[in-house]
């Protein structure tokens, strides 16, 4: 085998090692303390209270023209979700 030819895949092996493992450790996400995760709850708790209510809506697709739609959102039953 040529000596240009076993580097280049030498350096394919090594490229596709490092692209295989970069996204593993980019998964792992730190663990959160109870505390934190009530102060983060706490602290977004109405950050989309603004879409609850009734709602009309108009699109135009290329495709399929004009339209037009109803949209009805709601807390849910007992209030809002507790975080833990």
């Amino acid at each position: 085998m040529h000596p240009g030819v076993a580097s280049l895949r030498v350096g394919a092996l090594l490229a596709s090692m490092v692209a295989l493992t970069s996204p593993l450790t980019a998964q792992s996400a730190p663990t959160r303390t109870p505390e934190q995760i009530r102060a983060s709850y706490d602290a977004h708790q109405g950050d989309f209270d603004y879409l609850l209510g009734d709602w009309e809506f108009t699109a135009m697709s290329r495709e399929y023209g004009k339209s037009r739609g109803y949209w009805s959102a709601g807390a849910p039953r007992g209030g809002r979700r507790d975080p833990g």
